[in-house]
């Protein structure tokens, strides 16, 4: 076999490889979307050419929230469909316009707390009171149902009041953190995950510092 013919052999193959890395990349890539309740997951479309209607499995006429991958945090309080196309879910009305895209999940039966009242709360008492907020980073709900089960006998299992709150998507620290020191979520304040550092918008921190009062993070 003459190098000219081993070159475009080489090529041909080196084209079929990138290719096939391709089509693969992208079933991998695909990015579902689920319809959950505060306690189970309801239905998922995770894979091309799905559609569900929300009111099938939800009730509508009560708040959802819609998150997406890039950190949206909409209401919700009409019916839709969720519908697969391309890499990821997106949301229409019944009209057929598409309101959302990249959708992650839409949560019903939701809490009535969310992690972004800590802001709004500290911001409120800190007027006249002094106030401590304890973050226990990578501490949820089921953990503290576990433990209420199964360790009855330590101080965390004693206290009263605890409510269950909804968090933002990303659920990781920096994106949990930012959403309860800024009372807004990810898209908005600009931290949609572990990558991103930089707020976009006022801290509890700032506004404490703007009325004269001081602030310490430990």
């Amino acid at each position: 076999m003459t190098s000219r013919k081993k070159l475009i052999l080489l090529t041909v193959l080196i084209i079929l490889f990138l290719i096939v890395g391709c089509k693969k990349q992208k079933e991998v890539d695909f990015k579902p979307a689920s319809i959950i309740s505060s306690s189970e997951n309801l239905s998922t479309v995770s894979s091309l050419n799905e559609e569900i209607l929300i009111s099938d499995f939800i009730d509508v006429s009560k708040k959802s929230i819609v998150m997406t991958y890039d950190g949206g945090y909409y209401p919700l309080e009409f019916d839709g469909t969720l519908y697969s196309e391309k890499e990821g879910v997106n949301f229409k009305n019944t009209d057929g316009d598409k309101l959302y895209e990249n959708v992650v999940g839409i949560i019903n039966s939701l809490p009535k707390r969310s992690v972004m009242d800590v802001y709004h709360e500290s911001k409120n008492l800190i007027k006249d009171n002094k106030v401590m907020v304890i973050y226990i980073d990578g501490w949820g709900w089921h953990q503290y149902q576990y433990l209420k089960e199964n360790y009855q006998e330590l101080y965390l299992s004693k206290i009263k009041g605890f409510e269950k709150a909804l968090t933002v998507y990303k659920p990781v620290t920096n994106s949990g953190y930012a959403a309860m020191i800024t009372g807004q979520p990810p898209y908005i304040n600009g931290i949609l995950n572990r990558d991103f550092r930089e707020v976009k918008v006022e801290t509890i921190f700032q506004y404490i510092e703007k009325i004269n009062k001081r602030a310490v993070l430990i």
